[in-house]
């Protein structure tokens, strides 16, 4: 089972790149999220499920951060970074660090393309 953290609750300084994570839009924290504000298990079935993703979550690790802004790039449902030429720019508030391999690519391969486009 995979948990997702909110990376507000981390100090910018823990935010490392290659760090795994899962950008999740209002509307789906809004419709998905428990009482307690976890995640459920049906959100972290979309991720694990590819041919369920809702367009607005998406899987990627983290390639750098500011003060203000993380730095992602993100992965196409069949595995394949979605840009090559470049990071996205956004708000910490959407983004969750994935705990749990059953959830999250293989870190070699987050490591092979922060070496090969980053």
């Amino acid at each position: 089972m995979a948990e997702l953290f909110q990376l507000t609750n981390f100090a910018r300084s823990q935010i490392k790149p290659g760090m795994q994570i899962v950008r999740i839009s209002d509307l789906t924290k809004r419709n998905f999220m428990t009482l307690d504000g976890t995640i459920l298990s049906f959100a972290l079935n979309w991720i694990k499920d590819k041919s369920h993703y809702p367009r607005d979550i998406e899987r990627g690790f983290v390639t750098s951060i500011t003060s203000t802004t993380v730095f992602c790039r993100y992965w196409n449902y069949d595995g394949t970074l979605r840009t090559k030429s470049c990071s996205e720019g956004i708000n910490i508030e959407y983004l969750y660090l994935i705990d749990g391999t059953s959830y999250a690519f293989q870190q070699e391969k987050i490591d092979a393309a922060l070496k090969e486009y980053c």
